[in-house]
């Protein structure tokens, strides 16, 4: 009480309202007021609410595999490889860039196996799966999971950037080797959608680039390939009527043994105005 002036002392030991507000902070406190004012909650009137222990998660890695992606050579262009020598070199280059060009990693330490790792890691290690459901984590591990996501996806930029860089090379190779393959086959029988342009007596140089432009669409750039990669989680609360829904419990109980509890219920006030209830 003497902190407000109200002791035997008043002038002395008052220690609350001394310093003065400035106009201009007392104007902005008036608008944050008045543009997002205080809840006001009606304490005679109560509501049963419910808090989880849990909640769903969704958690995906994607398009960092790059080594497993595949290129579509147009089906008017497959069978122009006539010669079973060009036909087998063709199929063995439907991967983009190569298994073991980028499986292993790029220069530095993160890698596609390292990715895949830390991924398999964070669902072993938060993640818990209710079959039929989805998965699930529990509200006390949810701030570790999202710090273990961020961590993930400075690695995967930190993978962007190393493998960028030697993409577009790889990708040329390869992309030659399947112009390679289907030059012979272009130069014998022009298909029609390069004769339109020039008859059927086409020049050599003009087929051949207009089957590599057509190629290295299909490739893409290392750009293009690596902006999809990527990592989200995504929370949803569950719903009253699963926690109250024995088959879900049934299955919630296997999947985390020897916790008997996975919701609190009780009263709070309800919001002056509410009409509900």
């Amino acid at each position: 009480m003497s902190d407000l002036g109200l002791g035997i002392d008043p002038h002395s030991e008052r220690r609350i309202g001394l310093d003065s507000v400035d106009a201009a902070k007392i104007e902005e406190v008036c608008k944050n007021l008045t543009s997002n004012p205080p809840v006001a909650f009606d304490l005679a009137r109560k509501v049963r609410v419910f808090t989880t222990r849990f909640q769903f998660v969704e958690f995906e890695m994607t398009g960092c595999s790059i080594s497993r992606k595949k290129v579509t050579v147009p089906s008017s262009l497959m069978g122009l490889a006539q010669d079973a020598q060009a036909k087998e070199r063709l199929h063995a280059n439907f991967d983009l860039i190569g298994k073991s060009d980028f499986s292993g990693g790029a220069k530095g330490s993160v890698s596609e196996e390292s990715l895949r790792k830390k991924k398999n890691e964070i669902i072993k290690r938060f993640l818990i799966h209710l079959p039929g459901h989805g998965s699930v984590v529990l509200r006390s591990l949810k701030a570790d999971l999202v710090t273990a996501v961020d961590k993930l996806k400075e690695e995967i930029i930190a993978f962007q950037t190393a493998v960028k860089d030697g993409l577009d090379e790889h990708i040329a190779t390869n992309r030659e080797k399947v112009i390679e393959a289907l030059i012979p086959g272009i130069l014998k029988n022009p298909p029609s959608h390069f004769t339109k342009f020039h008859g059927e007596n086409a020049p050599k140089d003009i087929l051949r680039k207009l089957l590599s432009d057509e190629i290295t669409a299909v490739f893409g750039t290392s750009g293009e390939l690596t902006q999809g990669m990527k990592a989200t989680v995504v929370f949803k609360d569950v719903a009253y009527e699963s926690l109250v829904d024995p088959k879900f419990l049934e299955v919630a109980s296997k999947a985390m043994p020897g916790v008997d509890c996975f919701h609190v219920e009780f009263d709070a006030a309800k919001e002056s105005g509410d009409s509900q209830g």
